[in-house]
């Protein structure tokens, strides 16, 4: 069986489309540009401090997961069995699940644009600590006993802490005393924690008035519980809690391997992050990696070559 999984912010580049047909990527672009009424060429060209502020890396990696399904369609490769997307990368997988068009997902985006931006008053920030366990980390929060949470389950060594400026300036220095290795984000603000609550009930009664489909094709694995989704009541509540509930990353492909699939297709640039939180939880897993024309089409012809058993 197969998988697809699709990145969430700071997995775009500014070389992200440059490795596939160029015509294609115009046609794509110039399109998906009318749709944001905003020019994407212009913003693959902006330097990295401001290609990953949070109005631009949604955009980019959206439009970047739907480009990448429209060339594996195009070149035939063969249909998922489960979809799962990392944060703003569930709306692209719900994409592909069948349960909105392109236009809507577009629509949807820049309404998440739109309430981050209004949440960016909020003065918090985000940071990772890579390299430590998860109930390492877990102590840590607990330890530091103030009101930062951890938002991002990412891999068993590498997760995310959000919160307020003042709290997280603070919890800075507390690590900074143990000599703990940390990376802040730039352009961040508190995403999945209960900061962001206004933000979700905003977005639960927009997507209510959206037009979804009853239903999808295949089922969505929820990065708000890890559970699987496909009737358009519970997806609006997924796509919703995600945004000021921890993203329980590592839940979601312990859930997907548990259902015996053996094949992840990974669409994301050539940024090696993402696939690190797989790696990192699973290391023996069969990965695909797609970032280019050359790599789709080795996996399109890897997989059309085996017989695979589908869940659909």
């Amino acid at each position: 069986m197969i998988a697809a999984l699709f990145p969430g912010q700071r997995t775009e580049t500014n070389n992200m489309f440059d490795s596939f047909d160029k015509e294609d990527v115009r046609n794509f672009l110039d399109f998906s540009s009318r749709l944001f009424d905003r020019d994407i060429f212009s913003i693959l060209k902006f330097p990295p401090d401001q290609l990953s502020k949070n109005c631009n890396s949604q955009v980019l990696v959206t439009v970047y997961s739907a480009f990448v399904i429209d060339q594996w369609r195009k070149k035939q490769g063969p249909s998922f069995d489960l979809v799962a997307g990392h944060s703003v990368g569930e709306y692209s997988a719900c994409f592909y699940a069948g349960i909105y068009t392109y236009e809507k997902l577009i629509n949807i985006i820049k309404y998440r644009i739109h309430l981050f931006e209004e949440c960016e008053t909020n003065n918090g920030y985000m940071i990772s600590i890579p390299r430590t366990s998860t109930k390492e980390v877990e102590k840590l929060v607990f330890d530091y006993n103030k009101n930062i949470q951890i938002s991002n389950y990412n891999s068993p060594i590498w997760n995310t802490i959000s919160g307020s400026a003042q709290d997280m300036d603070e919890f800075v220095n507390f690590l900074k005393a143990k000599n703990i290795y940390f990376r802040k984000y730039e352009h961040s603000i508190p995403f999945h924690t209960t900061f962001l609550k206004d933000a979700g009930k905003k977005m639960c009664s927009f997507l209510k008035k959206s037009g979804l489909n009853k239903e999808s094709d295949i089922p969505i694995v929820s990065c708000f519980d890890g559970n699987e989704k496909k009737y358009r009541e519970e997806i609006i509540e997924s796509l919703s809690e995600q945004i000021y509930n921890p993203v329980l990353w590592t839940t979601v492909l312990k859930n997907i391997v548990k259902k015996k699939v053996g094949i992840f297709i990974v669409f994301c640039s050539s940024d090696t992050k993402f696939q690190n939180t797989i790696s990192q939880t699973f290391p023996d897993l069969r990965l695909y990696c797609v970032y280019n024309d050359q790599t789709l089409r080795t996996a399109i012809r890897g997989l059309n070559g085996k017989n695979i058993n589908h869940l659909s």
